[in-house]
């Protein structure tokens, strides 16, 4: 297998490796991205900030998902995809709301399929808390956004 990065003005942004006897090279891979935000002073910066990560130019357009809005991936709308990036979110990983039930259970389905699912933030915890770990609120220190020490 090979390793790929993505880098964004110097940074990694994404690293994904890449099995032995793919039939896609990396530049042909299509991915799906999961927008699990809603806060309305976000909203125009969704689709921008998912293209500036994953989008790479030659690549058709990315597939959006947007479960807040009752638009969920599921094993069928997801075929033609090798993998799906469930982004952050200002809500809690830890919470039970409907729509946050209904993507465990998508993560849950994947498992066993070519598709592959990577977390950001939010994504990561979910995909956690999907597949049996936990997931808790930080009650000392609350929101944390950066390092901890």
């Amino acid at each position: 297998s090979s390793w790929y990065q993505r880098r964004v003005r110097g940074r990694t942004i994404i690293t994904c490796q890449i099995e032995e006897g793919s039939t896609r090279s990396i530049e042909e891979m299509k991915i799906g991205v999961i927008i699990c935000g809603d806060a309305p002073k976000w909203a125009p910066f969704r689709k921008i900030n998912a293209n500036r990560c994953f989008h790479r130019e030659g690549d058709s357009e990315l597939r959006f998902f947007h479960p807040i809005e009752g638009d969920f991936p599921t094993l069928e709308n997801t075929a033609e995809l090798d993998g799906v990036v469930c982004q952050g979110s200002a809500k809690s990983a830890y919470e039970n709301l409907p729509w946050m039930l209904e993507l465990c259970e998508f993560f849950r389905s994947v498992e066993g399929t070519k598709l592959r699912l990577c977390g950001i933030c939010f994504g990561h915890q979910l995909i956690n808390r999907a597949f049996g770990g936990t997931v808790t609120k930080n009650v000392d220190h609350g929101f944390v956004f950066g390092q901890m020490k």
